[in-house]
């Protein structure tokens, strides 16, 4: 977990643990997520903000699905909502975003239980 230190957690993953996947959240805004992008193996983790701004939702919408994770970071809102945003920036039904998502958390995570 980094927040305004993104340099620094890069080079801390480069040197001491590049092949773990890292995942990114909490974007305000959009400028940061192609420098995420950039570098693999990074994950960027999309909320609440998703549902009020337009330079994100114009940037989620041009994100690849296999780099993508929803949150709702705290915030009052139903992850739902976010869920229902972005897959109508991708245009996508909701039942494809939910297996896309879902495989991204084992491809980084693995097959764990969820409670």
């Amino acid at each position: 977990h980094c927040v305004h230190t993104w340099d620094r957690c890069r080079f801390l993953h480069s040197k001491y643990a590049p092949k773990q996947p890292l995942v990114f959240h909490g974007f305000a805004r959009p400028s940061i997520v192609q420098s995420v992008l950039d570098y693999s193996p990074a994950m960027i983790s999309l909320g609440h903000r998703l549902l009020h701004s337009k330079p994100l939702q114009e940037c989620a919408a041009a994100l690849p699905l296999e780099r993508l994770f929803l949150e709702t970071d705290n915030a009052d809102v139903d992850l739902t909502a976010v869920y229902e945003e972005l897959a109508r920036l991708k245009s996508l039904s909701l039942r494809s975003l939910k297996e896309q998502l879902s495989n991204n958390f084992k491809r980084v995570f693995g097959d764990v239980e969820m409670a």
